[in-house]
């Protein structure tokens, strides 16, 4: 069976052999195309994700201050500094975002993103350049009319919101300081103002957070059930007819803890965050893995600093998606303080 043939004109292998483990190899053929072999039985997943590949998914945090102070997230503990990313900089990274062909962006991060002034610019920015999807996670309290136009206007895609379940005991103390009937309000005048323009984008999807136990949609009858009642509570009490996806509560590194689990146990499945091929940038620039490290404790570099490509290709951040693609969480910080992968 021949060597498969991966095509990354941006992307340079600038590393030795020698700095990471042996179980691949990587012949750079020339500017344009690497040929990449892997031996033992990783497959062409780790390929994916060892290789020189550009990430095609970058998560970038527009800011990391927040409206609000909501149980869910470990507010109280975060220690680095609150900020907002300057529109240069943040252009400064899109361009490369272009240059390398990602398939989405998302500006949003551990924080409300509706504080930056310049978020729909910054989303302009990207649309105009033919990013395929945008994408922000928002409790839509902060939202006026000029943001709706604007936000619509700016051509962003899809925006996630925020906001607790029709029965208080199941989002009991999750969201706090926010005014439902103010929310529910501005989702309206959102809808109302898409319909008027005959936009379709933004697509508005109601994220609620649940304490129920993730494998209860596998009990027979029970997902239609709990979507069904959920669907008509959304009509009845708030008469909205949204989209809406369930958001099951997850463990923060060296923080809040929703569900247990043994890290010492075999991993059972791969995350999204290797195989997906997501990049996280914070506000101050720093490349961390994931979001669940809060506090950006694990660095790759930081990319006011550096190029995106230098950073993805740096041996440290290899190596970890190596031991990702063979699900070695359990030795990867901060893998090995996540749920996800065991459970």
């Amino acid at each position: 069976m021949g060597l498969p043939v991966v095509s990354a004109p941006f992307f340079r292998t600038n590393f030795l052999l020698s700095d990471i483990d042996q179980s691949i190899i990587i012949d750079p053929a020339n500017s344009a195309i690497r040929k990449v072999a892997v031996k033992g039985n990783i497959g062409i997943l780790a390929v994916d994700m060892i290789s020189d590949f550009p990430p095609k998914e970058i998560r970038i945090e527009n800011t990391n201050g927040c409206n609000t102070t909501c149980n869910i997230c470990p507010r109280e503990e975060l220690t680095r500094s609150i900020g907002i990313m300057p529109y240069k900089k943040f252009t400064a990274i899109a361009d490369q975002v272009v240059e390398m062909g990602a398939e989405s962006v998302h500006l949003h991060g551990f924080g409300e993103p509706l504080l930056d002034r310049n978020l729909a610019k910054k989303i302009r920015y990207l649309k105009e350049r033919a990013i395929p999807f945008t994408y922000i996670v928002s409790n839509l309290a902060l939202l006026k009319k000029s943001t709706i136009d604007d936000l619509i206007e700016s051509g962003l895609d899809k925006i996630d919101i925020s906001f607790p379940t029709p029965w208080p005991s199941s989002s009991i103390n999750l969201h706090t300081k926010l005014d439902r009937k103010k929310i529910v309000a501005n989702i309206k005048l959102f809808q109302k103002m898409k319909n008027e323009k005959n936009s379709l984008t933004p697509k508005l999807v109601l994220s609620f957070h649940i304490k129920l136990d993730k494998k209860y949609h596998k009990i027979p009858g029970l997902k239609y059930s709990f979507d069904k009642l959920l669907r008509i509570g959304m009509k009845l009490r708030w008469g909205l007819n949204c989209d809406y996806k369930f958001m099951y509560l997850h463990n923060w590194v060296d923080s809040k803890k929703y569900r247990q689990f043994n890290s010492q146990m075999k991993p059972i499945s791969h995350c999204h965050i290797s195989t997906d091929r997501v990049m996280k940038i914070l506000w101050n620039g720093d490349v961390t893995l994931c979001s669940n490290d809060f506090d950006g404790k694990v660095k790759f570099g930081n990319i006011f600093e550096s190029s995106i490509a230098s950073v993805w290709n740096s041996v440290e951040y290899i190596n970890t998606r190596r031991k990702m693609a063979e699900m070695k969480y359990n030795e990867i910080d901060p893998c090995r303080k996540c749920e996800r992968p065991f459970t």
